[in-house]
C-alpha cells in the first residue's frame, strides 16, 4: 500500500493552500488554472470538517504511508434524496508533483470508492475531476 487516507488537520492548510494556488495542480484538479484562495478562505471552506461537523462531505489528506507526508487531498460529498444518502461526488488531487505518475492517485481512488460503497453502503459515485 502506497497512501493512506486521514482526516484532514488544521496543520494540514498551510500545504493545501500552497497546492491550490498552483496553477498546474488546479489545471488538472478543477480546470481553472487561474483559481486562487486565499489561506483565510480556504480555512472558511474547510471549517466545518475541521470540527467535524459536516456530515455531507468528507476530506481527507492523502498521506504516503512510507513517509506520512502529505501529497494531496480528496473528499467526498454526499448526495441526499429525501433525507436519504444515495450517491456520492469523489474527488482527489495529488499536490506534491513527485506523487505523479507513481500509482498514488489509482490507490487514492480505489480507497475512496471502497469508502462509499462499502462504509458508506452508497449506490452510485460520480467523479469530480
Amino acid at each position: 500500500m502506497l497512501v493512506v487516507l486521514r482526516a484532514l488537520e488544521r496543520e494540514d492548510l498551510t500545504a493545501l493552500h500552497k497546492w491550490q494556488n498552483d496553477e498546474e495542480i488546479m489545471r488538472l484538479a478543477r480546470s481553472f488554472p487561474d483559481h486562487v484562495i486565499s489561506k483565510e478562505a480556504l480555512e472558511a471552506e474547510f471549517a466545518k470538517e475541521l470540527k467535524g461537523e459536516d456530515t455531507g462531505r468528507r476530506a481527507y489528506i492523502i498521506e504516503e504511508k512510507s513517509s506520512n507526508k502529505p501529497m494531496g487531498w480528496a473528499t467526498i460529498r454526499i448526495q441526499q434524496f429525501q433525507r436519504r444518502m444515495t450517491a456520492a461526488d469523489v474527488g482527489l488531487a495529488l499536490g506534491e508533483k513527485t506523487a505523479w505518475n507513481k500509482g498514488y492517485g489509482t490507490e487514492t481512488a480505489k480507497l475512496l470508492l471502497e469508502e462509499v460503497f462499502t462504509q458508506l453502503n452508497l449506490h452510485r459515485a460520480e467523479w469530480w475531476t
